[in-house]
Parts: C-alpha cells; sequence; structure tokens
C-alpha cells in the first residue's frame, strides 16, 4: 500500500457524485461535440475543472488538451463562476484561435459564465451528464495527478503559484507511451508549429509611386 500513488480503505461503487446544486443555463451537451474532439484526432479541444481545496477561499482550475495531454492550471479565489472564467481567460487567451476550440465541463455552477468564454474567446463548452465523470475522463486523470501533489483537505491558500506551475511542468514533461513517448510538452508545441506552418502570412500592401 505504501508504494501505491494512492489507495483506498475499502473499494467504492463507479457512480459519479451527486450534485444538488443548479445547473449553467443553456449549457450545451457533451453529444454534440465535434467528432475530432471525442476520438482525439483534433488538436484545440479541452477538459476542465476545479479541484477543491480544504476551504472554500482557495481552489486550482485545471484544463487538459484532449489530443497532446497537455495541462495548464491556475490557483483560483474558491469556486466562483467568476474566478472561473478569469482562469480559463488567462490561460487560452495567450494562444491561437485554433488550439482553443473547445472546453468540456461538469454541471457545476462555476461553469456558469461558459457563455462569457465563447463571447470573448470563441471557445465554445460542452457539458458531460450529470454523475458522468467518466466522459472527462482526461482531466478526472489529470486531477489526480495534482493530488499526488496536494492530497484532499490540503489548503490551496498555502500553495504559491510557482509551487503549482512547477508541479505541472513536471508532469507535462513525463513520455507517454500513447504520445509515442513524447512528452505532453512536446506534442503540445509541435501542434503550435504546425498551426504557425499552415497559417497564412499577412499579406502587405504594396507602396506604388502616385
Amino acid at each position: 500500500m505504501d508504494y501505491l500513488p494512492k489507495a483506498h480503505r475499502r473499494r467504492r461503487k463507479k457512480t459519479g457524485r451527486r450534485v444538488n446544486r443548479s445547473k449553467p443555463q443553456g449549457r450545451v451537451p457533451i453529444t454534440a461535440r465535434p467528432q475530432g474532439a471525442s476520438d482525439r484526432t483534433e488538436f484545440g479541444h479541452w477538459e476542465g475543472d476545479s479541484i477543491i481545496g480544504a476551504t472554500k477561499h482557495a481552489a486550482i482550475r485545471t484544463e487538459i488538451e484532449r489530443k497532446t495531454r497537455y495541462l495548464m492550471a491556475r490557483l483560483v479565489p474558491g469556486t466562483t463562476s467568476q474566478g472561473a472564467l478569469d482562469a480559463q481567460l488567462s490561460m487560452f487567451k495567450p494562444l491561437p484561435k485554433a488550439a482553443r476550440k473547445s472546453t468540456c465541463c461538469d454541471n457545476g455552477p462555476e461553469h456558469a459564465k461558459w457563455v462569457d468564454l465563447k463571447r470573448k474567446l470563441g471557445a465554445m463548452t460542452y457539458f458531460a451528464a450529470p454523475c458522468h465523470s467518466w466522459e472527462r475522463g482526461a482531466n478526472e486523470r489529470a486531477n489526480g495527478l495534482i493530488r499526488r501533489y496536494w492530497p484532499k483537505r490540503t489548503n490551496f491558500e498555502q500553495v504559491t503559484p510557482q509551487e503549482l506551475q512547477d508541479a505541472v511542468n513536471e508532469i507535462n514533461n513525463r513520455p507517454m507511451a500513447i504520445l509515442g513517448y513524447l512528452t505532453p510538452a512536446e506534442a503540445f508545441q509541435t501542434e503550435l508549429d504546425q498551426l504557425k506552418s499552415t497559417t497564412p502570412a499577412p499579406t502587405q500592401e504594396r507602396c506604388t509611386p502616385s
């Protein structure tokens, strides 16, 4: 047991947790997500969630790109919808538009501002079915990796942004068999480089003599 990344004293039923909170209005179901996102053949589709700490005053927002398994994370002041949106904007805004086509979340109230994400960045948000965490398996796994650094009941107010980024860098620089033993960071950069090579250069106006 001491050598396992995590252990449970008893087996638990494979059912999702109950959510008795109001759901985001107008949400679009995961079944409407493009096929390229579902089968991981198209770059730029993400899965996101909030990792809750010991208090309601700090959490970790994570987003993982489905094709490359590249992880991004930010500390947020609690689980408010504005905090989640601000974290998403800070993570997605530096990326090319083709690298942030969509994300997929659960039905928590922190995702109520999904329309603002679409309006500001053009990134669509899809929602997994209630209590179907396995539909967002990539993000569930990523959050589990974060939990190896900070187990449940950790007070995230005591975690610094640099400590979080150091953990994310370690996760992104581990070779993965599913990626042909590239690291998520290498696979993600390869996709970004391909986007640059296929983006047409802006046309320059020619100056003509008057």
